[in-house]
């Protein structure tokens, strides 16, 4: 949820990647938030949710959303796992959602919260 509650329109897409990770952080998460807007071509022309380096990225981070606009929400977390002696696992993730001007959020499917386990 502390990604979902760093969207809202006005906000800057290095501002919602910082907030998303403090927030994670001070939960114990181990969060990369990553997301960005969707429009008439893939990585529209909005905001995204990712480091402000200008030579990568353009002027994206530093975008504001805008109410009513698609967003993939993107991110990934990280945890030791004791049964492999501890070792990293990383699991990423990948939500489509509206971002209202009202700050409302509405997901295309989803928000998905099983996790099913092939063996």
């Amino acid at each position: 949820m502390a990604t979902i509650e760093t969207l809202r329109s006005g906000r800057t897409g290095v501002e919602m990647k910082e907030d998303a990770e403090a927030r994670a952080k001070a939960e114990g998460i181990d969060l990369l938030a990553y997301s960005h807007v969707q429009d008439y071509w893939v990585h529209g022309a909005g905001p995204w949710t990712v480091f402000d380096w200008p030579e990568r990225y353009g002027a994206h981070p530093r975008f504001r959303l805008q109410g009513g606009e698609w967003v993939s929400l993107e991110f990934q977390t990280t945890t030791a796992v004791p049964e492999w002696g501890g070792a990293k696992v990383r699991m990423m993730r990948e939500e489509d959602l509206i971002v209202r001007e009202d700050g409302r959020v509405n997901y295309l499917s989803g928000p998905q919260r099983d996790l099913w386990l092939i063996r």
